[in-house]
Order: C-alpha cells, then structure tokens, then sequence
C-alpha cells in the first residue's frame, strides 16, 4: 500500500520519528517509524482502524541472510523451524506461531523481529513476515473490524540472537520503563 502522507515528527538527539498515513479500500493506518541514536531497534507503532473482511494485512521485509532454520519465541523457550519448503508438511506451514520474537542469523549476523502482540510469523525466501490483522468472518463476522494498535520492530544485530539480546529487546517493547513524578 502505498503513503498517501509522509512527515517527520520529530528529530532529536536521541529519537527520529517518521509518521506514515495509509489509506486502503474503507480502513486507515497510521504509523510512526521511530529509529534511535543509542540502540540499533527500528520501531513500527502502528494505528489502524479497520473495516476490511478476508484481508490480510502483513508487514514483509526483505532480507539478504541465508539460513536454512529460523528461531521463534514460545512459552518456555524457542523453536526451530525450516526456512524451506521441500515437502508437503512444510508447504502446509505457511506461518509459524511465535511470540514475542522471530530470528533468522547467519555466520556472525542476523536480523530479529520484534512484536508486542503479534503471533503469526512467516520466514521463507529472503522474507520475514508478521501476521498485523486477519480479518476472518469466522465464527465472529466481526472479530477484526475497528480499532488496533500495536509495535513491531526490525532489530539487525550481530551473533545469533542468543548474545545479541534479542529476548531482552523483546521484553523492553512489550513491558517498556514508565516513569511517573511524584511528590516528595
């Protein structure tokens, strides 16, 4: 989908941020790009008001790292799946459930995607993808149709994801440092 708006928001020392406006068929999506001067995250807060039946709206990013595995974020751990579709069983795979993270790495480098509510991932072909918003009818005819907010992330990093501190990365978008004044 193409921006019908484009504007920089804000450019300080330690934060630029980029708001996009999309406007698809009946729905509007907004999103602010934040990058940061102290941490190699990029940040997608994304707005999207949603009118859209058996629309799946993706995000997809095109990546020049070859791994035949990619790690996801589960309950208790990680798994592994193929980043290759060689039989039927792997055809049939066409997401993989993750969620706070995916990672795909490579000799010394890898690229981790981020979410704080996101849960299907997809990593094949020089692609990473994260399933925003469905839009199914059923059972709810309903179930995605209005309001949505949520944050995904890019975080390139170096290593594998287990010493480039991708689950901590992870854990600071989905439970993020408040601070609030209060009287002495």
């Amino acid at each position: 989908i193409p921006a019908c708006e484009i504007r920089c928001t804000e450019d300080g020392p330690l934060r630029m941020k980029i708001s996009f406006v999309y406007r698809y068929r009946a729905s509007l999506i907004e999103q602010e790009l934040m990058v940061y001067s102290g941490n190699r995250r990029i940040d997608f807060a994304t707005k999207a008001d949603w009118h859209e039946d058996h629309r799946l709206l993706k995000t997809l990013f095109e990546v020049d790292i070859r791994s035949t595995k990619a790690s996801y974020d589960i309950q208790f751990g990680f798994v592994e799946r193929p980043t290759h579709w060689n039989t039927s069983w792997d055809w049939a795979r066409f997401e993989v459930c993750g969620h706070k993270w995916a990672d795909l790495s490579e000799n010394g480098l890898g690229l981790s995607l981020l979410n704080d509510c996101k849960y299907g991932h997809s990593i094949k072909d020089g692609e990473m993808g994260l399933t925003l918003i469905k839009s199914g009818t059923y059972p709810n005819e309903n179930a995605d149709i209005g309001f949505h907010e949520f944050t995904y992330s890019i975080y390139p990093h170096k290593g594998r994801w287990q010493e480039a501190r991708t689950v901590e990365m992870a854990y600071d978008l989905n439970s993020p440092l408040v601070s609030a004044l209060v009287p002495a």
